[in-house]
């Protein structure tokens, strides 16, 4: 009877995490550099020098209190500096300490994932399903990616976790307030935001739309205005240094890898079909259907705007799995809350399965 009451989706997640970074550390000698991934090119101003990973820009932000100073390791500073939360956070819990920094940057995406893992489970319970469903989210590729790597995903996610489960038990205040900083996690969840304004529009709900428009609006426009006089530009992009445009013709990013490498575009091609493809064409059939019948619903409206998007990604994007695993969270992340509401339990069935035949493609990097 203790046991059950211990074992969760949380505690599970927790665990698996641990597994994973275990086995990263323990490989790299214990060296939390591992995670944060430096690569000299930015840390020593060496063109010629190893790139290293996103990791990197977030720790840099964190460490140098001086934006001028942390610039000199970012790529491009303005868009690095708009997924502020996270570094904001690592430093001040971790009183500016170096050493304690890089450790505290993984240590918030576990603790902000396993929060959300915790809430996704009170809401499917709350919709009449097991909680053990929200291992579909908990173990998913692109969630234990940023926990192996110190990015933002989980934070920007968690929050917007958080603030479904305030909008349910009717605190839509707090809930938008959790919306906005999900923004400044990462910006990608300003889909989940234009989903919950356009679900307060359809429900004439007339004052928390306004609402939401300020929390969300006024703190981002002041600082894009900041990131303008720090760094020339406000930060709006689909990438770092090497980013490319978005397509026009659906998934045209995967087929033009074909050009480059016709094997890795296969290859790719196999993790993409189960983890973006189908969900996005489901999301784009089911979030309508769901949106016709009720318009006001925020699933079916999240789950219909992130599988518009999803075929439109980048070439960049596309050529780099992680990055790709990553962005298809937000579409996952729907795909399970829309079919939580709806009932649509072969749905969150596949989550779980899907995660948990592709959690091998990670372990051994």
């Amino acid at each position: 009877m203790i046991l059950r009451r211990l074992l969760s989706p949380a505690l599970v997640t927790l665990l698996a995490a641990l597994l994973v970074l275990g086995v990263v550390l323990a490989r790299a000698g214990w060296d939390v550099n591992d995670i944060i991934r430096p690569g000299t090119q930015f840390t020593q101003n060496d063109p010629a020098g190893s790139e290293g990973y996103d990791g990197q820009f977030f720790y840099a932000i964190a460490r140098y209190a001086d934006p001028q100073e942390a610039a000199q390791y970012l790529d491009v500073p303005a868009y690095r500096y708009q997924r502020i939360l996270l570094p904001l956070l690592a430093r001040g819990l971790s009183f500016g300490n170096a050493s304690l920094l890089a450790w505290m940057l993984p240590a918030l995406a576990l603790a902000a994932h396993l929060a959300g893992v915790q809430l996704l489970g009170q809401l499917l319970q709350g919709w009449g399903h097991s909680r053990w469903y929200a291992l579909g989210y908990g173990l998913l590729l692109g969630c234990v990616l940023s926990i192996r790597l110190a990015l933002p995903e989980t934070l920007a996610f968690g929050l917007v976790i958080a603030a479904v489960w305030c909008e349910q038990r009717g605190r839509s205040p707090l809930a938008r307030l959790l919306l906005s900083l999900a923004v400044f996690a990462k910006e990608t969840a300003l889909l989940f935001v234009a989903a919950q304004g356009l679900s307060y529009l359809f429900a004439r709900r007339w004052r928390d739309a306004a609402g939401l428009a300020a929390a969300v609006g006024l703190p981002m426009v002041a600082f894009r205005v900041w990131l303008l006089g720090q760094f020339g530009s406000m930060g709006f992009g689909l990438g770092g240094a090497n980013a490319t445009g978005l397509e026009w013709i659906p998934f045209a990013g995967w087929w033009r890898i074909g050009e480059y490498s016709p094997v890795w575009m296969l290859a790719v091609g196999l993790l993409y079909l189960p983890s973006i493809f189908l969900p996005t064409l489901w999301g784009l059939w089911a979030g309508a259907r769901g949106w016709l019948r009720e318009r006001a619903d925020f699933s079916a409206l999240a789950l219909l705007g992130h599988a518009a998007v999803m075929p439109f990604m980048p070439l960049a994007l596309y050529i780099e799995p992680y990055g790709a695993v990553r962005l298809a969270v937000g579409l996952q992340l729907a795909a399970l809350l829309f079919a939580g509401r709806h009932g649509v339990r072969r749905v969150l069935a596949y989550g779980v399965l899907f995660t948990l035949m592709s959690l091998w493609l990670f372990v051994p990097d």
